[in-house]
């Protein structure tokens, strides 16, 4: 798998082999990567391949966000999927991680509520 972007240390673009662009996340996962570089996929933590009008909203939003933030959305987001009957849109990657990275923001300045 070859980087086609890379957007930090920590998050990179690439494609599947259906040609589907893929978000991968992983500590340290594209540091030092260029376009067209190989990936070394044991560094992958998370995969998305959401759909290509979620994906882009999803990939400006990642682009600064710390990779621990990604993830602890990722895992709020997959517990509501298991946990939930109906079927959630791809959409909740980009509105809800958006929320949750602002929530986190804010405690960490301190705001109050």
């Amino acid at each position: 798998m070859k980087a086609k972007r890379v957007y930090n240390n920590n998050v990179v673009l690439s494609q599947n082999k259906n040609g589907k662009e893929l978000v991968l996340v992983g500590r340290g996962l594209a540091y030092g990567l260029n376009k067209g570089d190989n990936i070394d996929e044991s560094k992958v933590e998370k995969r998305f391949e959401l759909k290509e009008t979620v994906n882009n909203k999803f990939k400006e939003l990642i682009q600064d966000v710390p990779i621990d933030d990604i993830l602890i959305c990722e895992e709020v987001i997959s517990y509501i999927k298991s946990n939930n009957d109906k079927e959630i849109d791809d959409s909740i990657y980009v509105t809800l991680t958006d929320h949750i990275i602002n929530m986190v923001d804010r405690i960490k300045k301190r705001y109050r509520f």
